[in-house]
């Protein structure tokens, strides 16, 4: 999956590689909310799927992150997923809404 993220995301994408699991945390810049990207921004249409970061943290105020899983699909899978979800990245960093500074 690390190489198919490198291939397709973006460069303003950060990732975490993990040591262990069956998933990377990818953070987007700021501006993006990955839980409006998910169900308005081409997501279903792309058919790929990933796990807002607002659902991990108690506030539900952390809005640039997704998990991604890579348990369960082939290599073959991951390329063309991970093909798809950098175009739908892609397209909501390009419309994200700068955040001020503070």
């Amino acid at each position: 999956m690390m190489a198919a993220i490198q291939k397709y995301v973006p460069d303003a994408v950060t990732v975490t590689h993990p040591t262990g699991g069956f998933y990377y945390w990818v953070t987007l810049p700021q501006g993006v909310d990955t839980t409006a990207v998910l169900t308005n921004i081409a997501a279903p249409q792309a058919h790929v799927t990933y796990i807002p970061s607002a659902n991990f943290y108690p506030q539900h105020d952390v809005h640039n992150g997704l998990r991604l899983s890579y348990s369960g699909v082939t290599p073959a899978q991951i390329d063309a997923g991970m093909c798809r979800l950098g175009q739908v990245l892609e397209t909501a960093i390009k419309r994200a809404q700068p955040v001020p500074e503070a």
